[in-house]
């Protein structure tokens, strides 16, 4: 008997290995030969600019912890005085648990092994959810390959948001829900792995990480109120939740100290200096007639098997509260939805008022939403297994999110360092000047020294930086100064004294023209250093403080 029971053990290990070498084994063929022909610098992220930042986090991480610097705070980026990096998608998650690869190979490499994981492991997870709730491998294998495809997921690796491409840690914890409610994991285990598994989810997004919280909560409450029957494990489960939350916030607590107790900026600076409100809350969506159409007949069926799952009353309680769960992700998804001149009013015109919830971006809720119809569909599936009808709807699921893997653009490059030996020097604050429009070449341009910095093992600081929507404040002619418009003579005088006052030795000018050269000239009264795409002005220290 026990070597029958050792012999399915292994099986069962054996099937689970073939799972995610599989998933290994698709998203390497899908993603890799991206990346070809290979040379240094190139990544998967269409958006270079905001790729520097998750691969300047890569470098700090292993380089702050050697120092021993556990607060996420740094003073190498808007030097002197430093910016706030849990306000930043920093990811301490992932650039330590990466510090390894870094180390060894550099921070190209782990960014484009963290790329690939992403949904890997993604599609890992959910399959290792689907599985516990079903028991069968196809149908499971099923869910964990849609919700990786899911079109969240695909957007995100293409632009290089690894912050939300590492997303299993979400279904990793409903995994753990779904243990402790079968009784197949003791409460002590469930604590410790689910406030592991939130620690670890909110060192890569706190976005993601209150979002799921809340969508989960949302479910739970719902279960609550049309299960009588499972109430009292329901109360277990909520008050062990509950326990792995404070956890989670004992192992982040450096993270959390950071948030709420250091400066931080006050919200989104626009290149003028002004203060906006973070983008997402005030997304408008114009599709046109014929892209409308389109979207509504790709979500129909998705939609329409979420609506089934909860209108069905035979449908399991948990189903149900799911299926709300995610009407109510999709429902908010849109944000403030405009179609044409018509503002059309979703939920998310009242839930961006509550706390925290203007700084999320309401289109990202989609994920939640393909988490949930894809465990759905891997169950519907897995009920009947020999139906060639529910077979075919997960093929023709399937069929359909696979072309988009071949469309649009996936990589980028980041340039080499200009720098040469002694320029800059070792602990230099340099200020960056982006060049000419379009503006998506200037956020580049404000970006690339970062990874520069980093390679060079952060042998200087930087003045300013694209860090992301949350910048620290500049006054507003600086601001201005640093995305390339030149100062007006009345202004030049704010520029001059933030240089002094930040101890500024050099001003980097991106991408210099006869025309972006002068101004600067003419400010500094010093000649350039020119560089490979860049020139170094240096700053005259004469009556500096």
């Amino acid at each position: 008997m026990t070597r029958f029971v050792d012999e399915r053990a292994r099986l069962g290990v054996m099937r689970h290995l073939l799972a995610l070498t599989t998933y290994a084994g698709i998203f390497c063929a899908l993603l890799l030969p991206k990346l070809l022909p290979v040379h240094h610098g190139r990544i998967l992220s269409n958006s270079p600019a905001d790729g520097a930042i998750f691969l300047w986090s890569l470098g700090w991480w292993p380089h702050a912890i050697g120092q021993g610097h556990l607060v996420p705070y740094t003073h190498v980026l808007f030097a002197p005085h430093g910016t706030n990096l849990a306000w930043t998608t920093s990811m301490p998650t992932a650039g330590v648990l990466l510090a390894p690869v870094t180390l060894g190979f550099g921070v190209f490499v782990a960014f484009n092994v963290l790329s690939v994981l992403a949904p890997i492991t993604a599609g890992f997870a959910t399959y290792a959810l689907v599985h516990r709730l079903t028991g069968t491998w196809g149908p499971s294998f099923v869910a964990g390959l849609l919700f990786a495809l899911s079109p969240l997921e695909r957007t995100e690796v293409a632009i290089g948001h690894l912050n939300l491409t590492l997303t299993a840690l979400v279904p990793v914890a409903a995994y753990l829900v779904a243990r402790l409610l079968d009784r197949s994991m003791g409460r002590v285990v469930f604590v410790v792995a689910f406030a592991v598994a939130c620690a670890a989810q909110l060192g890569i997004s706190t976005e993601v990480f209150f979002t799921a919280s809340a969508l989960g909560w949302l479910a739970l409450i719902l279960w609550y109120a049309w299960d009588p029957e499972r109430r009292p494990a329901l109360r277990r489960c909520a008050l062990l939740l509950v326990l792995g939350y404070l956890g989670a916030a004992a192992l982040a607590g450096p993270l959390l100290y950071a948030t709420l107790a250091l400066p931080h900026p006050a919200g989104l600076l626009s290149s003028g200096g002004a203060l906006l409100p973070f983008s997402g809350v005030e997304s408008h969506i114009h599709p046109s007639p014929g892209t409308l159409a389109l979207m509504a007949f790709a979500a129909a069926a998705w939609l329409g098997l979420l609506v089934y799952l909860v209108a069905t009353r035979r449908r399991g309680p948990a189903v149900r509260a799911l299926g709300v769960a995610a009407l109510v992700a999709l429902a908010c998804a849109p944000g403030i939805l405009v179609v044409g001149r018509t503002t059309v009013p979703t939920p998310w015109t009242l839930i961006r008022h509550l706390p925290l919830a203007g700084l999320v971006r309401p289109q990202r809720l989609t994920m939640f939403a393909w988490l949930i119809g894809a465990v759905a569909l891997g169950t519907w599936v897995a009920a009947a297994s020999r139906s060639w009808p529910r077979r075919a709807v997960a093929v023709a699921t399937l069929s359909a999110l696979l072309p988009a893997m071949w469309l649009g653009s996936w990589t980028s490059t980041i340039p080499p360092s200009p720098f040469s030996h002694g320029h800059p020097g070792r602990g230099e604050n340099v200020a960056v000047v982006a060049g000419p429009p379009p503006p998506a070449r200037r956020y580049e341009d404000l970006a690339f020294p970062t990874v520069w910095q980093a390679g060079s093992s952060f042998s200087f600081r930087l003045a300013d930086a694209y860090v992301g929507s949350f910048p620290p404040s500049l006054p507003a002619p600086v601001r201005r100064f640093v995305f390339g418009h030149p100062p007006a003579p009345r202004h030049e005088a704010v520029v001059s004294d933030w240089l002094r006052r930040e101890h500024v030795s050099a001003v980097l000018l991106m991408r210099p023209t006869a025309a972006t050269l002068g101004p600067i000239h003419r400010l500094l009264r010093t000649n350039p250093v020119l560089l490979r795409g860049a020139a170094l002005f240096p700053v005259r220290r004469t009556g500096h403080s």
